[in-house]
């Protein structure tokens, strides 16, 4: 029988299907592993994730840092659009979960984002627990993201398994005490979860 009383679930890249890197290439000077580079070290991400700042902000300040060749209205609607939606699974494995263990989400992202989601399939509804990094004020992979996700789960970190499809996010996961795991995609989260004996 498994120990695990939370399943915590990072949202992009595990549930959410993202439309390659959040900047098109065509739209800046860089390379694909550059516009991931300078979006992961981004100010302006962290700052308008952290709910510091409004979308509009976040555009301007993100077409300065990197360069883009794009208008704001423009930015906004390509980024409101750069999730693609769920996987296919993502809905029938947490209704899969929800009778057997508590379901949480730890996710870096902006209103934007969460409004969308939250209207087209109720993707907060299937979670007792959303710690959205623009609500909170914290983000993985820092420590407060996760102490903070601990206390408000209410249950020892080692009875919690954190799924990210980042493998920074999972290792500063398991320096806190959770049990993590790097998975992308609903199948891949599926045999995890099997390994630990939740399914």
């Amino acid at each position: 029988m498994s120990s695990i009383r939370c399943v915590l679930f990072d949202l992009g890249g595990v549930l959410i299907e993202l439309d390659g890197p959040p900047v098109s290439p065509g739209d800046s000077q860089m390379s694909e592993t550059e516009v991931w580079q300078n979006w992961l070290n981004s100010g302006a991400v962290r700052e308008f994730e952290s709910g510091r700042c409004n979308e509009r902000s976040f555009a301007e300040k993100i077409i300065q840092e990197m360069g883009l060749d794009l208008t704001e209205d423009v930015f906004i609607t390509q980024f409101g659009a750069w999730p693609k939606g769920l996987f296919p699974g993502a809905v029938e494995l947490l209704l899969a979960l929800q009778s057997k263990v508590q379901l949480a989400c730890l996710s870096n992202t902006n209103e934007l984002h969460w409004q969308r989601f939250s209207d087209e399939h109720d993707l907060p509804g299937f979670f007792e627990i959303n710690l959205a990094s623009f609500m909170t004020g914290h983000m993985k992979p820092d420590t407060v993201a996760f102490q903070h996700a601990i206390e408000v789960i209410n249950q020892p970190p080692g009875d919690i398994l954190f799924l990210d499809d980042n493998e920074t996010n999972v290792l500063a996961a398991r320096s806190n005490g959770l049990l993590a795991e790097t998975c992308r995609g609903p199948e891949a989260a599926k045999q995890h979860l099997k390994r630990h004996g939740v399914l």
